[in-house]
């Protein structure tokens, strides 16, 4: 019986360590994973399409969400976000609303390499905006037509209330309702 229960204590042991050289490849994996992730989305706010592109081609997630934090600046800016029911210092988006949102001379090349590697063209923010929705608040007509012909949504509604169309209006972006419509 003495036996029995030391080759099963090895057995057991033999058990736990392959487990735990599993769970740290696996954890490895992810940390590797983020990295990535991470460069593609630096990549994306310097403007780098050749730098996007690279870490997509590397395995980056096109669904990847950069997470950055708002600049209270004034009073203004703090009843803006209170008024709007807004995350007031925390903001997570995924990396195509950021980057239809945000201007550079490369954002209609880097939003098609997203889009064209798998990106979900109606991924919401933690407002529920979606990359429509931010591109038609920022007039940024090439980009509002980009995301049309890739499928986004015009009738999605952020937590505002509001949709694309919505937007537009507000910010008297006459360029960009006929598109909408």
């Amino acid at each position: 019986m003495q036996h029995t229960r030391g080759k099963f204590a090895i057995l057991l042991s033999l058990i736990v360590c392959l487990v735990c050289l599993g769970a740290g490849w696996a954890v490895r994996r992810e940390l590797a994973q983020r990295a990535l992730n991470r460069t593609l989305v630096e990549a994306a706010r310097r403007d780098d399409l050749r730098g996007v592109r690279a870490a997509l081609q590397r395995g980056a997630s096109p669904n990847t969400r950069a997470t950055y934090q708002n600049q209270v600046t004034s009073l203004p800016d703090v009843w803006k976000w209170l008024r709007h029911d807004e995350e007031l210092f925390w903001h997570d988006a995924p990396l195509i609303g950021e980057v239809a949102e945000n201007g550079g001379k490369n954002d209609e090349a880097i939003l098609k390499a997203l889009l064209d590697a798998g990106a979900d063209v109606n991924s919401c923010d933690n407002l529920q905006r979606t990359a429509l929705m931010g591109a038609a608040g920022g007039d940024r007509v090439p980009l509002v037509r980009l995301l049309l012909r890739y499928g986004a949504d015009r009738s999605l509604v952020s937590r505002r209330g509001w949709t694309a169309l919505d937007e537009a209006k507000e910010y008297n972006r006459t360029r960009i309702l006929p598109l909408l419509r």
